[in-house]
């Protein structure tokens, strides 16, 4: 299951409950703010590149070593690397591009070396020994993979141009100008563009694989700017120095400049700019070493910078900005390591809002599975699926007399289970099983108290368990395990630490410490790793940001957040589900919810706190 658009969807389940399903799309107008740091595993707090390769992880390259992050975890390659296969020979790396074949290239103090994404293999020219060989040894400012998948080098002391073979060995080394300090490289059509101190050329290529040097009449004084960084768009070439933003248009060769007005709020927040990029909307994103700015149209700029609210940039000395496909800025800076920046403001496209016999679709359950097909469980109105492509969803209900069909019209709940089938539990019909390859034609395998030790139909929820390839059930005032090896099914034996029995249970979680949490009256909790015939339980029975209060609502939902904080909504007659579906709407509404959504503090079974 794909938890992002899950909780997507779950959002938009929990805003509009009683009228459908709500798909969101996003508005870059603001954003929300999360900090990757050396707190949350970085090699270093000092951004100099970054760059998403086609399996989507962002490698980060820092003053202190490469880092490549999935969004949870990160592989660090650095000299000092303990293994072996991620030792490079520079920390301080400078840019970083990927070409065609699958590879990412890597400048560095040390010159430029190569990964291979599929074998993850560190690749640095050390076996050629043709001519010019020192320079692919020596530090590298920035790089550039071309129409004809050959390397660029830009250095303090010159341009180079490497041919390359499709396997990646060097064919030649040709030094295209000598004396000059190029910061910054762009392809633009079939041209190449090389910037730096107080320089700026134009190659045009030939068709062979080889460029030309072609006269630049810009009517610009180069010489006395220091290029940093460029982007072409169109006929247009955006260009970053030290002393304001350029445009060029191409075509007739005139540059448009954008600086700072100090009383000039939509200005350009500062002239010395660092990186240039595009969002998904065509606006530019601009970095500099004081915040950050979105052109808009007109050409007024909005800044986003380091303030004192907790929704701001943490550095305003920008180094790097890239936006990935979903329009989420990655922003690298100087001291405050990586800022991602996501849109907040949502759209909605409605779903499942057919009234049935005159009430709504009040749908209980949705999950997005493997292949993107969308499986929505509805009270007392059956099962609602939706192929991926399709733009309508087919309806499945109870038929009595048929075997073959959905048990109960009342689902609590659905899952899917390792091999792709699917566990539908409802209340008033047990447990169905649809097996995946069904899903166009649908036979379910039905699980109740007339074929299993099952104690009552109503099942109020089911949690796949990876440790031991099972289901566990949630049959209000009991727990069961389904063993998907046998097939068998037996009770959870447990005692409380206080004596309480726990009654009401109606919502249930393996975590990923193999922890089941359960939640009724109050929450338990049962550590799982060691097998035992009767475990013991925590009960947590009082409000822990109210301890002298007992939880007299029941607990609905349990979830446990990507940073492994275990969260709880409770049912407090329709309240929670405005509440949720605020809660992104401004702190206000986090205050309102703080009763019904909290962290849990207390240590937990197999758990110590320092």
């Amino acid at each position: 299951m794909k938890p992002l658009a899950l909780l997507l969807v779950v959002l938009g389940l929990l805003g509009e409950a009683f009228g459908g399903i709500l798909c969101a799309q996003s508005n870059s107008a603001s954003f929300n703010y999360r900090y990757v740091t050396m707190h949350e595993g970085l090699c270093d707090n000092t951004i100099r590149a970054i760059h998403q390769d086609r399996f989507h992880f962002v490698w980060l390259g820092t003053s202190n070593g490469l880092d490549r992050y999935d969004g949870y975890e990160f592989k660090h390659y650095s000299v000092s690397s303990g293994w072996e296969e991620r030792v490079i020979e520079s920390n301080y790396i400078n840019d970083i591009t990927e070409d065609n074949s699958g590879h990412l290239w890597v400048a560095t103090e040390a010159g430029v070396m190569f990964i291979d994404l599929e074998s993850e293999q560190v690749e640095s020219f050390r076996d050629y020994a043709g001519e010019h060989q020192e320079i692919l040894h020596s530090p590298v400012q920035t790089i550039l993979i071309d129409e004809f998948e050959n390397l660029w080098i830009g250095k303090s002391d010159g341009l180079v141009y490497v041919r390359l073979d499709k396997f990646r060995h060097i064919q030649d080394v040709q030094i295209l100008k000598s004396d000059v300090d190029i910061r910054v490289l762009v392809q633009h059509g079939n041209e190449v563009w090389a910037g730096g101190y107080g320089c700026l050329f134009r190659f045009a290529s030939s068709g062979t694989q080889y460029y030309a040097l072609t006269s630049l009449w810009t009517g610009l004084d180069v010489s006395k700017l220091i290029f940093t960084s460029a982007y072409a768009y169109g006929d247009y070439l955006w260009l970053g120095t030290q002393s304001g933003l350029y445009c060029c248009d191409t075509q007739n060769m005139k540059f448009v400049s954008y600086r700072h007005v100090s009383d000039d709020p939509e200005s350009l927040s500062s002239d010395f700019v660092t990186d240039i990029t595009r969002n998904t909307s065509g606006d530019m994103v601009i970095g500099t070493r004081n915040g950050l700015n979105v052109l808009r149209q007109g050409g007024h700029f909005a800044r986003y910078g380091k303030g004192d609210a907790p929704q701001s940039l943490n550095d305003n000395l920008i180094n790097r900005v890239w936006v990935d496909d979903d329009n989420v800025f990655w922003v690298g800076t100087e001291f405050g390591g990586v800022n991602i920046l996501s849109p907040v403001r949502i759209s909605f496209t409605y779903f499942l809002r057919g009234y049935e016999k005159g009430s709504p679709n009040v749908i209980s359950t949705v999950i997005e599975d493997d292949e993107g097909n969308i499986l929505a469980g509805l009270v007392d109105g059956g099962l609602a699926i939706r192929r991926r492509g399709s733009r309508s969803f087919r309806f499945y209900r109870h038929v009595p007399g048929d075997s073959r069909s959905l048990s109960h019209d009342n689902i609590s709940r659905i899952v899917q289970d390792f091999e792709g089938n699917y566990w539908i539990a409802t209340i008033g019909g047990g447990i169905d099983r649809l097996p995946k390859e069904c899903l166009d034609a649908p036979v379910f395998e039905h699980y109740d108290v007339s074929t299993t030790q099952l104690p009552s139909n109503d099942v109020y929820d089911i949690a796949l368990d990876s440790l031991r390839n099972s289901l566990w059930i949630c049959c209000n005032n009991y727990i069961y395990l389904l063993d998907f090896s046998s097939g068998a099914i037996s009770q959870l034996h447990y005692y409380t630490h206080t004596g309480e029995e726990m009654y009401n249970m109606h919502t249930i979680l393996v975590d990923s410490h193999s922890r089941l949490w359960i939640g009724g009256n109050g929450v338990g909790v049962i550590d799982l790793a060691n097998p035992q015939d009767t475990y013991e339980c925590f009960y947590y029975r009082y409000k822990l940001d109210a301890s002298e209060h007992a939880v007299s609502e029941r607990i609905t939902c349990i979830f446990e957040a990507q940073n492994g904080e275990i969260g709880d909504g409770l049912c407090f007659s329709y309240r929670v589900l405005s509440g949720i579906s605020t809660i992104m709407c401004g702190q206000a509404a986090v205050i309102r919810c703080m009763n019904w959504i909290r962290r849990w503090e207390r240590p937990l079974p197999g758990e110590s706190r320092y």
